[in-house]
């Protein structure tokens, strides 16, 4: 899936991250954020994105690692909401 979704983009650019939430319990955590960035799609005119990301997480012996991403547009019109962690 990643591949294909990374093959419709080109000339990202201007990438930005705010952590809106944290949860951990004993060796699952998980993180809710809002991305931006400038990015064409298909070949298209370069535009900014603003993508919510949800990951969840695995404590492994090696670490922790990403077993589950959940991710959309966020509509034009609609407010990033204030991250709870400073």
């Amino acid at each position: 899936m990643f591949r294909a979704v990374a093959s419709r983009l080109s000339g990202g650019r201007d990438l930005s991250y705010v952590l809106i939430a944290l949860d951990m319990a004993g060796d699952i955590a998980r993180t809710v954020g809002v991305s931006r960035f400038t990015v064409s799609i298909d070949g298209g005119p370069a535009s900014q994105r603003t993508l919510r990301l949800t990951h969840l997480y695995r404590r492994e012996d090696e670490g922790w690692k990403v077993v589950h991403e959940h991710s959309d547009f966020q509509p034009p019109d609609h407010e990033t909401p204030t991250p709870v962690i400073g």
